[in-house]
């Protein structure tokens, strides 16, 4: 066989090389690449997309060595970032630096600097034409001064600047005068009162993004907004600070919007109810809207709610929502001994996401809406999590709990956590809260012990004759024993999820579950190369099998006739696999 030529990177076209150096550090190319071969020093030396980052941690005789070896037109991207003075770094770059030089500077990066050292950098920038990024974050030690403000008012003014960051105070947002005609496309704020917004949508009539992360709009007037911008086609609101009549109100005035992410962590029952009703604000006020994330919670649940809670998704299972939009959501109740929590938000799929820290709960379930393809009707998937010693704890119930416990008998996807052995009497108690002819999915997260009562579990699988999917997790390293496995999964299960990594228990489980039609392996601590050898594994022992992987999960379908195997395909990509990874 003839060895295999490989090109000497001398021969590589300039383009190719400059794509390489983009991946690399200014001091990688300046200490070493440029250091290979005189070649490589002329490539280094004409290279003109240079990243520089200042910070603490960085030299001076590393600055003086930048300054020699790179010419300033070369510079595409500056970075400053320090939560200390820098002066005496700085001096060394900046006094030399005619703004004429860096005519090739476009990202400019500003981090935590103090006052004095912002003020130097600023207005050896203001003149700069060819900048279209700036990101500021404000050292809050000490408000900016009109000077340091009139110098970032003066570049926010540069005609040709595309994209602004802004992490500064209330009082520094006050004190920029937004230019007449300003020209950025994307805008990021960390605060914004409702006349800043206003004063920044009128003057900016190219801005098509913005991303509000704290907004402070309580005393929003329809005076202030009188009139609409259709620019704008993406809005991302963090809207703590926002009621939600002034949340309608604003959005009524952005009618392109084709992207819409809204996020409230201390949403009212107003606020929670009013939003369910939202299909007719979307549909006369946002008409182009394409794509919907939001995040709602709320920490007020009355009896009222919690008896009534399938209500609140309801109002999210009408065609506008599943076929139109295809917009699924998802409701999760969280109760444990002091609070009970609503979280409203939009999934990704019709999966139900089980709640990551939901085993320090007393209870947690999940609604999911999603559509059933093989028919013209839609469904409501019910999820819940429950940590069975902390249930036995609260027997009896008083009528809260009792309320709480109620829409237990709606669940179809059940999953326990096992914090140490099966509690005396859990089984017993969870047939009375659960129908378990509902039942299509059942987990196990067990987490302080490998030892475990499988008895009361394969009577739970019995009984649950509906159940097709069955999966076992621990929290730590430890692998299932196949024998636990094997006394408690029944005869109907179908679909089998084990968390291991360990060859021999794989060869265990597809040696002694013939009659499965598929089984997922799950590894939580992200070692894809550990598949390589699982699937030789895998290949071996089954010579019919379809196999799919990621980081995280190797699932094996058993080759049955292909319309089988297709549905169970179908069936597989609606179960969800992640909370297993998010189990603590």
């Amino acid at each position: 066989m003839s060895a295999i030529q490989v090109e000497s990177p001398l021969t590589l076209p300039t383009e190719l090389l400059y794509l390489i150096l983009d991946q690399l550090d200014t001091n990688d190319i300046l200490f070493s690449f440029r250091n290979v071969c005189t070649q490589f020093r002329a490539i280094a030396d004409n290279y003109n997309r240079y990243k520089i980052n200042f910070n603490d941690a960085m030299p001076k005789n590393i600055i003086r060595r930048i300054r020699r070896s790179i010419r300033l037109e070369n510079i595409l991207s500056l970075n400053f970032s320090s939560n200390r003075s820098m002066s005496n770094k700085i001096k060394l770059f900046f006094p030399l630096v005619g703004t004429d030089q860096l005519m090739c500077l476009r990202s400019l990066n500003l981090c935590g600097l103090i006052e004095r050292d912002l003020n130097v950098i600023m207005h050896h920038i203001t003149t700069i034409s060819t900048l279209t990024s700036l990101s500021l974050t404000e050292n809050y030690r000490k408000p900016m001064s009109a000077d340091t403000i009139a110098a970032l008012s003066s570049i926010i003014a540069i005609q040709g600047l595309r994209s602004l960051v802004l992490h500064v105070d209330i009082s520094t947002m006050n004190a920029i005068v937004w230019p007449d005609q300003c020209t950025i496309r994307q805008l990021i704020m960390r605060v914004c009162t409702h006349k800043q917004l206003h004063q920044i949508l009128r003057h900016s009539p190219n801005l098509q993004t913005i991303v509000l992360i704290n907004c402070n709009m309580t005393e929003i007037s329809e005076v202030a907004f009188s009139d609409s911008y259709i620019e704008l086609n993406s809005l991302t609101l963090d809207s703590d600070g926002m009621s939600i009549d002034q949340i309608e109100s604003l959005l009524s005035l952005l009618p392109s919007l084709l992207y819409l992410k809204l996020t409230s962590y201390n949403a009212s029952l107003k606020y929670l109810r009013r939003f369910s009703q939202w299909e007719q604000l979307i549909r006369h006020k946002l008409p182009l809207l394409k794509e919907f994330k939001f995040y709602i919670h709320n920490e007020e649940c009355d009896q009222a709610i919690i008896e009534n809670i399938e209500s609140i998704i309801g109002a999210f299972r009408t065609p506008f929502w599943l076929e139109n939009k295809r917009w699924f959501v998802t409701l999760r109740y969280i109760y444990d001994d002091l609070h009970s929590n609503i979280i409203l938000y939009s999934s990704k799929d019709s999966c139900t996401n089980l709640s990551d820290h939901s085993c320090l709960d007393k209870i947690s379930y999940v609604i999911s809406t999603t559509i059933n393809h093989n028919a013209a009707q839609t469904n409501t998937l019910w999820s819940a999590r429950l940590n069975l010693a902390k249930m036995m704890t609260a027997v009896p119930f008083n009528e809260h709990e009792r309320l709480i416990y109620h829409n237990l008998y709606k669940i179809t996807q059940l999953t326990l956590d096992i914090t140490d052995k099966w509690p005396l009497g859990s089984l017993e108690h969870l047939l009375t809260l659960i129908n378990l002819s509902q039942l299509t999915e059942i987990h196990l997260f067990i987490s302080k012990t490998h030892v475990l009562w499988t008895n009361p579990i394969h009577t739970l699988l019995e009984q649950a004759f509906n159940v097709h999917t069955f999966g076992i997790s621990y929290a730590d390293d430890l692998t299932p024993r196949i024998m636990d496995i094997s006394s408690m999964v029944s005869r109907h299960v179908d679909h089998l999820i084990v968390q291991t990594k360990n060859i021999d228990c794989i060869s265990a489980v597809l040696d002694y579950f013939d009659h499965l039609s598929s089984v997922t392996f799950v590894n939580l601590h992200n070692y894809p190369r550990s598949w390589t050898k699982i699937i030789e594994q895998v290949n071996k022992q089954r010579k019919k099998c379809s196999l799919t992987h990621d980081d995280k999960f190797l699932q094996v379908l058993f080759d049955k006739d292909l319309s089988e195997l297709s549905k169970i395909k179908r069936s597989h990509k609606r179960i969800k696999l992640s909370h297993y990874q998010q189990n603590p």
